[in-house]
């Protein structure tokens, strides 16, 4: 433990700008897709209607952000390097009226601290504009120079001058997915402005046509086939509450591996609310599987005084009034979109998220139908033990989207642990299957049920390891290649993502604006729906993780989407040929993903529910 050296300690002084600046700079600059998100609240706010972004390694050997806003004279450009400098604010009642995305006035001078900065500018009503130099915020050279209406600041070798900083970074991929999601957040938070992101000069990734439409900015994002399978929400305001909500939802049967499609805005500004998100993962309920989320664009528009801003150094969260009715209202307008189904591209959107029109009582157009995802009446679900659950078999999920079917207080069968010693495999008689999920064997005074699903992953899983292993791993050629579009992967990701699923039979091309064809997969028992196979594989390709972890996690969802499902019907040979196969695996309690395979009963824990002592 170091110890307190009361000699060391130095008089207490005031810091100069340049030090506070690097301070500061750490708290709003943590990596490149940090000063995207700062540039481009500050085009955003300059009025700017096409803003082009384009990167090099990851943002931090280049990022250079293009607007054609209101630009700035030189004595303002000057200014905008000072600390807490901006004309979003003027007196202390501003705060409580911020209609901006920015206000602080600390995005310039913290992004100068730490890089070498080039400001060009120009006002409209300029005959031509400002060239500002800085390095490490240090102001090197002022002139004039010709350019264009509007602002472009190019951000070169950032955090050259603070290493440690430099060092903590992660990979160029890792980095370019974060200013993909940043750029992907303002897309659909300002459809009536038109983006474009670029990487290594290649062509764009993510494109907006900025026509004010958001099913138009949706498509850019997602890809037509996922747009078009959106939700409207009809936009809902309480008369008690500063709020009104709007959006879209995805129908449930598209959903995702991970929360990276769930986007919230708060008057126009990204922001993460679990409570909100928890919301909208309640509404999901009895729709989706737990472990997958719903596609969703919400936009909370809210008076200025009901909200504040000022909470998050990176403005990520805000604070709300009321959160607790707002997240009331949210859910009911998802549920009330579950429940009747509204395309997108025939709906009239409510207007700009930042601007809506004032909310009016919505009437549908025609009666809303029972859609096929529903879920069915309690009374047709089969069930051993039928008890309503109480209020206290309810747990909180830990996290926004963990939401479990409510646990029932009398389900014994089904709460018995995997047994420990493993189940008498030679001796077991196979009985049946029941609900079409499970086998159901019996091997002395044991009873065994077996998840058809777990079981045919888990063999299908170690048979491919094996057959990898041995490089002979049998594929099959497409009848017609599968294209898949990828709008918010780079090209590069996407290469590497192609050369760890080649390793697993999936043989593919990258053609430009992300998109894939895929000619070749693995023999598989069972049908795929291959273009849907491939985007949730290509979640588990593309993530942060190493590349060891990511092969591995490609593998369980390759053995997945293979295996047979619950309420596929088995043969008895099948059962047989299925339990045989899974006796022989390495795990055969466990599938790849960690849930139980089998689970036993004794006759003894049987004879105690009837209350029989003999």
């Amino acid at each position: 433990m170091a110890r307190y050296n009361r000699e060391a300690v130095a008089t207490i002084r005031v810091l100069d700008d340049h030090l506070i600046n690097k301070i500061a700079a750490g708290e709003v600059v943590a990596r490149p897709a940090s000063v995207v998100k700062e540039l481009l609240e500050n085009s955003l706010d300059a009025g700017a209607r096409r803003i082009e972004i384009e990167m090099e390694s990851g943002g931090v050997s280049l990022l250079r952000i293009t607007d054609d806003g209101h630009g700035m004279a030189e004595d303002e450009a000057l200014l905008a390097l000072s600390r807490h400098a901006t004309s979003k604010l003027a007196t202390e009642q501003d705060l409580d009226d911020i209609r901006t995305l920015g206000f602080r006035g600390e995005a310039l001078p913290s992004i100068a601290a730490v890089s070498r900065l080039e400001i060009r500018t120009r006002p409209r009503a300029a005959q031509g504009g400002t060239r500002i130099a800085v390095v490490g915020g240090k102001v090197h050279e002022t002139r004039p120079v010709g350019t264009t209406v509007g602002t472009t600041i190019v951000v070169r070798e950032l955090f050259f001058n603070t290493p440690a900083r430099l060092k903590f970074l992660r990979s160029e991929s890792t980095e370019t997915r974060h200013i993909i999601e940043t750029v992907t957040e303002a897309i659909l938070g300002h459809p009536g402005v038109s983006f474009k992101l670029s990487v290594e000069g290649r062509a764009p990734i993510l494109s907006s046509p900025g026509t004010g439409k958001l099913f138009d900015a949706m498509v850019a994002v997602f890809g037509p086939a996922t747009a078009r399978a959106m939700l409207a929400l009809a936009p809902r305001q309480h008369p008690e509450l500063p709020y009104s909500v709007s959006g879209y939802v995805s129908r449930p049967d598209v959903n995702r591996a991970t929360r990276n499609a769930f986007h919230l805005y708060v008057n126009g500004r990204p922001v993460q609310l679990p409570q909100l998100a928890r919301a909208v993962a309640d509404s999901y309920h009895a729709y989706l599987p737990r472990g997958r989320w719903p596609v969703a664009v919400l936009f909370v528009q809210a008076a200025a005084w009901a909200v504040d801003v000022n909470v998050h150094p990176q403005k990520l969260e805000v604070r709300l009034h009321q959160p607790e009715r707002l997240a009331g209202l949210l859910g009911a307008a998802v549920k009330d979109a579950l429940s009747g189904e509204r395309r997108p591209e025939t709906v009239q959107p409510a207007g700009s998220p930042r601007a809506p029109e004032p909310p009016a009582e919505w009437t549908p157009a025609r009666p809303r139908p029972v859609l096929p995802y529903l879920p069915p009446p309690a009374a047709m679900r089969p069930n051993l033990v039928s008890q309503p659950a109480t209020p206290a078999t309810h747990s909180t999920p830990s996290s926004p989207f963990d939401s479990e079917d409510p646990i029932e207080p009398l389900q014994p069968l089904f709460s018995r642990g995997v047994p420990a010693t493993g189940a008498d495999w030679e001796g077991m008689a196979l009985l049946g299957q029941v609900f079409r999920t499970f086998v159901v064997g019996v091997a002395g005074d044991q009873l065994y049920f077996i998840d058809q699903h777990t079981a045919h992953e888990r063999v299908l899983y170690e048979e491919n390891v094996e057959k990898m292993a041995r490089r002979a791993l049998e594929t099959q050629p497409l009848l017609l290649p599968v294209t898949v579009e990828c709008p918010r992967r780079a090209e590069k990701e996407l290469e590497d993502a192609v050369a760890l699923l080649t390793l697993h039979g999936f043989e593919c091309d990258v053609f430009s604006g992300g998109t894939l064809v895929v000619k070749t997969v693995p023999v598989m028992e069972r049908g795929i729906d291959v273009r849907e196979v491939m985007r949730e594989l290509l979640e588990e390709a593309t993530g942060s993780g190493p590349i060891e972890e990511r092969r591995e996690k490609v593998a369980r969802m390759v053995s997945c989407k293979a295996a047979v499902k619950s309420g596929d019907t088995l043969s008895e040979m099948e059962m047989k040929t299925l339990v045989r196969d899974l006796a022989r695996t390495k795990n055969p309690l466990r599938c790849p993903h960690g849930r139980p395979v089998l689970l036993q009963f004794g006759q003894d824990e049987l004879k105690k529910l009837f209350e029989r002592n003999w």
